[in-house]
């Protein structure tokens, strides 16, 4: 397995052709470099080894803690941290649902400290509800185009480094037997 150093200069490395493959497949600079963006970031912050205190994982500085449930929950190098069809999305759902969380606790922060409503489990409820609307209506109106380029976006930052980590692991393995 590729060490942290490794897997950031495979995803600077494939940063330039990943380029040239979204403008190719896209037509659009502006797509292309978001595509371009999202993979960086895929490969340097948004990747498999968010399950372990890896430089992926330190990288969000302040805000790891965001990190913190997910390393718990899921062992490294599962198929859930590290499959290349569903862990990229199983990671935007996560981040999707703590920010939504943050949000509706902040939410009820200013509703009971700040606008004197009380603070009780149907304030807590209400404000749950308002901030997945929030959610909701905030991916219903980002165009389509833009939300799947960034998918996949991540999705190729993070398909890179598990290949890299099998393609690490055989030649390790391959050269052990010579």
């Amino acid at each position: 397995m590729p060490s942290g150093k490794i897997h950031d200069v495979v995803t600077y490395v494939l940063a330039v052709p990943t380029a040239v493959g979204f403008f190719f497949l896209t037509r659009n600079a502006g797509l292309a470099a978001l595509g371009t963006g999202m993979m960086v970031f895929g490969g340097l912050m948004f990747g498999p080894d968010l399950d372990t205190h890896s430089q992926q994982y330190t990288r969000w500085g302040l805000f790891r803690w965001i990190w913190f449930p997910y390393k718990r929950f899921f062992p490294h190098r599962s198929s859930w941290t590290h499959g290349l069809l569903w862990s990229t999305l199983l990671r935007v759902l996560y981040f999707t649902t703590v920010v939504t969380l943050f949000l509706a606790l902040m939410m009820y922060i200013q509703n009971v400290f700040v606008f004197g409503m009380p603070a009780n489990g149907e304030q807590a409820l209400m404000v749950m509800r308002e901030s997945s609307r929030r959610m909701s209506r905030l991916f219903a109106a980002a165009d389509r185009k833009l939300l799947l380029v960034t998918f996949i976006g991540l999705w190729w930052g993070a398909a890179t480094h598990t290949i890299s980590d099998v393609l690490g692991s055989a030649l390790k393995s391959m050269f052990r037997t010579f």
